[in-house]
C-alpha cells in the first residue's frame, strides 16, 4: 500500500528526478517510519501501563485480604488456655468476695465504717475484673480490633496478669479479714470468759 502511494506521488507530480519531489517522498517515507515507531511505542507503554496496574491491584488485593485477616480471629486463640483462665479467675473473685462479704456482716465483729471500707475494695475488685472481661471480650471478638495474631496473643497475656493480680489481692484480702474474724472472735470469747470468771 505505501509503494502505491508513493508512486502516486510520483506520478501526481510527474517528473520522478525533481530534487524537491525526491526529497518530499523521502519525508514521508521517513514520517511514515516514525508513525510506525511511535505506534510501536505507544503499544509498548499501554502493555506496561496495564502490567503496573495489574500489580498495584495485585498488591491492593493482598492488603485488603492482609487487613481482613486482622480482623479474623484465628480459633487457636479462642481456645487460649488464657482466655479460660481469666474467666476462671473472675468467677472466683467474684464468688470469694461475696461470701467473704457475707461472713462480715454477719459475724458482727466490724464496725459500720470497717463494713463501708470493705464494701469498697470488693466493689474495685469486681469493677476492675468486669472491665478486664469487656477487653477480653472485645480481643475476641471479630472485625472489633484490627490485630496481628501474636497481638492478641500479648494483649490477651496482659489481660490475663492484671486478672490474676486481682485473682491474689482478692485471695490476700479475704484471707488477711478471716485472720481478723477469727482474732476478734476469740479475743470476744476471752473477755466473755473473763466477765464470767469474774462475776464469780
Amino acid at each position: 500500500m505505501k509503494k502505491y502511494f508513493v508512486i502516486a506521488l510520483l506520478v501526481l507530480f510527474g517528473v520522478a528526478g525533481n530534487a524537491q519531489v525526491q526529497e518530499k517522498i523521502e519525508q514521508i517515507l521517513k514520517l511514515q517510519v516514525y508513525i510506525r515507531q511511535l505506534e510501536q511505542g505507544y503499544a509498548i507503554v499501554q502493555k506496561g501501563l496495564k502490567v503496573i496496574g495489574d500489580i498495584k491491584s495485585g498488591h491492593l488485593s493482598l492488603d485488603n485480604d492482609f487487613f481482613a485477616s486482622l480482623e479474623m480471629i484465628n480459633p487457636a486463640i479462642e481456645g487460649y488456655g488464657k482466655v479460660a483462665d481469666i474467666a476462671t479467675m473472675k468467677q472466683a473473685v467474684m464468688e470469694g468476695d461475696a461470701a467473704a462479704a457475707k461472713k462480715i456482716k454477719e459475724s458482727g465483729l466490724f464496725s459500720l465504717a470497717e463494713l463501708a471500707y470493705f464494701k469498697a475494695v470488693y466493689s474495685k475488685l469486681e469493677g476492675g475484673c468486669a472491665d478486664i472481661s469487656i477487653e477480653i471480650d472485645r480481643v475476641l471478638m471479630p472485625s472489633l480490633l484490627k490485630m496481628a495474631d501474636d497481638a492478641r496473643i500479648r494483649q490477651i497475656d496482659r489481660l490475663y496478669e492484671l486478672m490474676r493480680e486481682h485473682y491474689e489481692f482478692a485471695r490476700s484480702f479475704s484471707n488477711d479479714l478471716h485472720i481478723q474474724m477469727l482474732q476478734r472472735s476469740r479475743r470476744r470469747q476471752e473477755a466473755a470468759t473473763l466477765r464470767i470468771l469474774l462475776s464469780n
